[in-house]
């Protein structure tokens, strides 16, 4: 038994699904992925702060930064 019909076999097995997509589509996949995993780094409270801190700023409400 070849490689292939092995791998098959396995996953009836092992009761998976697959599925085919092209390649363009698995490419733009895997990089939303990549975007996503590097967005959980982001501190969004820090971001939220800076953000009001500079509509504070445009609205002229900071006089002095210490």
């Amino acid at each position: 038994m070849d490689n292939q019909k092995l791998f098959k076999l396995s996953l009836i097995i092992l009761n998976m699904e697959m599925i085919s997509i092209p390649k363009i589509e698995y490419e733009k996949m895997k990089n939303q992925i990549t975007k996503l995993k590097e967005l959980e780094k982001i501190d969004f409270d820090l971001v939220r702060q800076f953000k009001e801190s500079l509509e504070d700023v445009k609205a002229g409400r900071i006089k002095r930064v210490a």
